[in-house]
């Protein structure tokens, strides 16, 4: 009985040094625990903090498509204005032409009468230097007349006013 006992004993005593590595091992095992289930507290910190930076990153991409959105807004008016401008500028464009061509069409008439004018004028002119040409010559014609006719009445006065003198002088004499 004593060896059973002693056996007993000796297997009492080797489960309790097995029982303590096994405590051994719990509590190096918890320790690890504590050490993991801090640093999955850090993590979890970590990722509440990034949540937040997600929530904070989403409401500003929100309030950057709100502005997105309203530049887009006035970006689709002033493409609309820009549109209405160019269709006014089409318009004015073609009254322009338009004009153009009424100014090219009155030019042409007016060139049409400027030459007319010009050929009737260059006519007229024609015709009158002619004539005052003509008239000139038949001028000269009658003042050549006129000159021959006063030298013939002025030799006829000479002769007279020497027959005058020559009577007179007769008279005289006579007298």
């Amino acid at each position: 009985k004593q060896e059973e006992m002693a056996e007993s004993q000796q297997m009492l005593i080797d489960n309790q040094q097995g029982f303590a590595i096994n405590l051994e091992k719990l509590e190096s095992n918890q320790e690890k625990f504590a050490a993991d289930q801090k640093m999955l507290a850090n993590k979890q910190e970590e990722m509440a903090e990034s949540q937040q930076m997600l929530i904070d990153n989403q409401q500003g991409f929100a309030i950057n498509l709100e502005k997105l959105e309203s530049n887009q807004e006035k970006f689709a008016a002033n493409q609309k204005m820009l549109a209405d401008k160019q269709g006014e500028m089409a318009e004015n464009q073609q009254e322009f032409a338009a004009n153009l061509q009424k100014l090219e069409s009155n030019q042409e008439k007016f060139l049409s009468s400027l030459t007319r004018l010009e050929f009737r004028v260059e006519n007229e002119i024609i015709n009158k230097i002619g004539a005052l040409f003509d008239a000139r010559e038949i001028q000269q014609d009658i003042n050549r007349k006129i000159i021959s006719s006063l030298e013939r009445i002025e030799a006829k006065v000479d002769i007279l006013q020497m027959e005058t003198v020559h009577i007179r002088h007769k008279n005289q004499k006579s007298v």
